[in-house]
């Protein structure tokens, strides 16, 4: 056991939570987050260029190269993709969105955008240009109102790529997927066209409003965006699959490359034998065929990753169970099984349950007791002793059971740990302990944290931690205990654990706990849910619920007796 700094904080992560790279590959993470920049930063630099030559009322080179015939970007549509990108930038890029300023300055390009993406939307639906403000008419022949305004595609498909922005930068994990849902449509909607465009459509007016063409690099370009925000949040959907460190993650970046060129070489087929002649037709099966070539990957993917996490757990406990072989487990399955106190609390509002995991064999510095004190009273002990082994074993062993025996005496928390100080003059093991009672009518708690991880008392929607009250327990460190006194409400969890658990981030709890059929189940999902295969050191949890009482329904007796034949009544009074 060590006595690390306690970087509780991973419990329950918020916006703006650090990500950590745990089972993840660093240098895909590396190269991703690279991918992400490098796009937005040429879509922002082309966007500029594109600007600047339209203004000057010259095609750009990419232009040029693909046909002197397609339509070029508009003025407005790039300076719009260039605000699209910069927000990308601020809102995405870990180094940005952790500055107040980037982020605000990012939303309020996000809303700019949106608001004159939508105006352009209304003018088309209206087929009148004449509402929109001056600034936003760029001068055009005054036969065609809408010339040198985005297309209507164009605006479209940007609205779903900044109000996905925003769903990308939040900390939950359904806004983030629901962000890279809308930010892989935009995409998509772009590369039907693109792809349409290059099977022989020379137009990029189709679905889902066919009112304007589209130009080929506002298509590029709104692809590019699509894919850096997706790829941006790698920790989060598909991207965290496409980074993964286990076999399922090595399996799908393999296979990308494959997946891209899938469709292209099967309608290149189909085409050279004239199968299919409508474009629209190519456009809507390459995307198709990707889009359920990435499913059937993802899922894969998964599964591969879910075997390779059984197998490692499988391995971890037949190493697990040839230390204790080598151990001589007569001996050490006694001292073992004393580790843990655990009597039955018969209370219909009371839910409890504790489970312990060692790191290497059987034998725990790790001790915990639950105790039936009384009729109105339950006790609560968990002790942590430094290192592994017999000694460690026995000094916790002897610092719980006297622990024990003091509040089954009637001694508090605190003076049952100042009964136990004797012992420690006996070992030379540092360790720490939470010792505490509870009166189970009305909740009320009293709880001594010495020197141990705080505990957890869990709400509804609310997670406190409940700070050390004295230090640790050593010979040459002086008690001086207090009590942390509060009531445990209907429907709060107390959780008692030691250091082992500090090592692993746990998610949410109290999602956890209200999703969970029991206390079992989320003990199960706190030792054994994240998939990793083993801990650094030994972890005792305890998980103490009060459970919602239902209100009791009063009858009165006389009445219904009252309402009775007189053989009812006698059998009913004679129950009650």
């Amino acid at each position: 056991m060590g006595f690390p700094e306690y970087a509780w904080a991973m419990v329950t992560p918020g916006v703006g939570a650090p990500i950590t790279a745990s089972g993840a590959d660093k240098t895909w993470v590396r190269r991703v987050s690279t991918l992400s920049t490098v796009l937005v930063t040429a879509v922002i630099a082309f966007s500029v260029l594109q600007l600047i030559l339209g203004l000057a009322g010259q095609f750009a080179v990419i232009d040029i190269a693909i046909s002197e015939m397609v339509r070029p970007m508009q003025p407005m549509a790039a300076v719009l993709l260039g605000i699209t990108g910069t927000a990308t930038h601020l809102l995405l890029v870990p180094r940005r969105r952790s500055l107040p300023l980037a982020r605000s300055l990012g939303t309020v390009m996000v809303v700019g955008v949106a608001i004159i993406a939508g105006l352009y939307l209304a003018v088309y639906r209206s087929s009148s240009a004449a509402d929109l403000p001056v600034w936003l008419r760029p001068g055009g022949l005054e036969t065609d109102p809408f010339a040198g305004l985005p297309a209507s595609n164009t605006a479209f498909v940007l609205l779903i790529l900044v109000v996905s922005l925003p769903l990308l930068a939040a900390g939950a994990r359904r806004a983030v997927l629901v962000g890279q849902i809308l930010a892989a449509t935009a995409a998509t909607i772009a590369g039907r066209m693109l792809v349409e465009f290059l099977y022989g459509s020379r137009s990029l007016s189709s679905f889902p409003w066919g009112l304007s063409e589209m130009a080929v690099t506002s298509a590029i370009c709104v692809i590019a965006l699509g894919a850096a925000a997706v790829l941006a949040r790698w920790d989060v959907g598909v991207v965290s699959a496409l980074v993964g460190s286990g076999p399922g993650g090595i399996v799908l970046r393999a296979s990308i490359p494959g997946l891209l060129l899938l469709p292209v070489i099967l309608l290149g087929f189909l085409q050279g034998q004239q199968l299919l002649n409508r474009s629209s037709v190519f456009g809507l099966l390459a995307v198709a065929i990707t889009v359920l070539g990435l499913v059937l990957l993802m899922s894969l993917a998964r599964t591969l990753d879910r075997r390779d996490n059984q197998r490692a757990i499988a391995t971890e406990r037949a190493l697990r169970a040839r230390d204790a072989l080598a151990q001589r487990a007569p001996a050490v399955a006694v001292l073992e099984s004393q580790l843990s106190t655990v009597e039955p609390i018969d209370r219909a509002d009371i839910e409890i349950h504790a489970e312990s995991l060692t790191e290497s064999g059987v034998l725990s510095g790790d001790a915990h007791a639950i105790l039936n004190l009384d009729d109105a009273r339950i006790g609560l002990v968990l002790v942590d002793v430094a290192g592994h082994g017999a000694e460690p074993t026995v000094a916790a062993l002897r610092i719980k059971d006297s622990l024990a025996q003091s509040l089954r005496h009637g001694a508090s928390p605190v003076q049952a740990l100042v009964e136990v100080s004797p012992l420690l003059g006996e070992t030379a093991e540092m360790a720490t302990a939470v010792v505490a009672d509870m009166q189970t009518a009305g909740g009320h708690l009293r709880l001594v944290v010495a020197g141990h991880p705080p505990p957890l008392l869990i709400g509804n929607n609310t997670v406190d931690e409940l700070a050390a009250t004295g230090p640790l327990l050593h010979s040459s460190i002086p008690g001086a205990w207090t009590h942390h006194e509060l009531t445990l409400g209907e429907g709060d969890t107390l959780m008692l654990y030691t250091d082992g658990l500090t090592q692993r981030p746990l998610g949410d709890l109290t999602k956890q706990l209200r999703d969970a059929s029991s206390l079992a189940e989320t003990v199960e999902w706190l030792l054994r849910g994240s998939g990793e295969p083993a801990f650094r050191d030994d972890v005792s949890l305890i998980l103490l619920r009060r459970l919602r009482t239902r209100p009791k329904v009063v009858v009165d007796v006389a009445d219904t007796a009252h309402n009775l034949s007189p053989v009812q009544s006698r059998f009913f009074l004679e129950t009650r």
